[in-house]
């Protein structure tokens, strides 16, 4: 499972709907529909996050290179944390990209996190 969280600072739906339409097309990474709420600390921004979709068989050392080659083409530099033992089930793997230290070339947008959680097999 990944998903690309973004906080995005807008001041109407009309502007939410233009900066998600955006990040769709300029993020290179197969994003699905994202899902918006306001965000419960600073009611001008909104929390919206997508799926990331990923292509059936990727071995997740390919997944991992895949989703931060499409981040570095929309921000850095990233913050990274692993938790867990890598590759294995169970392993998650955050980037996190903060306007304040980070290039972010899509305007509107404040924050971006890009998250990968390996699951067992079994879910």
């Amino acid at each position: 499972m990944a998903e690309l969280q973004a906080l995005l600072r807008v001041s109407n739906e009309r502007a939410l709907s233009r900066l998600t339409s955006r990040i769709v097309r300029d993020v290179p990474l197969d994003l699905g529909e994202g899902k918006s709420r306001e965000y419960w600390k600073d009611d001008g921004l909104r929390d919206v996050r997508f799926p990331i979709l990923l292509r059936e068989g990727l071995q997740p050392g390919d997944m991992l290179c895949g989703i931060l080659a499409g981040a570095w083409e929309v921000a850095g530099p990233w913050t990274v944390l692993s938790v867990g033992e890598p590759f294995v089930a169970g392993w998650e793997f955050v980037a996190i990209a903060d306007h304040r230290n980070a290039g972010i070339k899509i305007p509107g947008v404040e924050w971006m996190r890009i998250s990968l959680l390996l699951e067992s097999p079994e879910r």
